[in-house]
């Protein structure tokens, strides 16, 4: 895994202004597959991977009315990757939900995005 994951997202914002105190929230599970099924285990990552102010240094901001590509940085902390190679196998597949939210209003989803990937640590 490496130190910065960069993710760029076409979207089209239906908000009426822009926003730029924007904050994401995180969460990460590993598809799972047993003899008792398959589906996906949450994986707790203690807010590691969260990020208090995506505006930061982030030329993609503010998010602005209408279609654009937004860059979506994720910065995993060390005790995070270290906490991940305890159960990591080559080729485990993942899954990172992302919600992205206005730091004035932290309880209103501005959206939400799922990415599948594997990871090579």
């Amino acid at each position: 895994m490496t130190n910065h994951l960069r993710i760029f997202i076409d979207l089209t914002s239906r908000l009426t202004r822009r926003v730029d105190d924007l904050t994401v929230e995180v969460s990460a599970f590993k598809r799972s597959k047993g003899w008792l099924g398959c589906g996906w285990v949450y994986l707790p990552s203690f807010a590691l991977l969260n990020s208090d102010s995506i505006c930061r240094n982030n030329p993609s901001c503010p998010l602005a009315p209408g279609r654009q590509i937004f860059e979506l940085p994720v910065v995993p902390s060390t005790i995070f990757t270290r906490l991940l190679k305890l159960f990591h196998q080559e080729q485990d597949v993942y899954q990172f939900e992302f919600r992205l939210r206005r730091i004035s209003r932290p309880f209103d989803d501005l959206f939400c995005l799922a990415v599948q990937t594997r990871l090579s640590i």
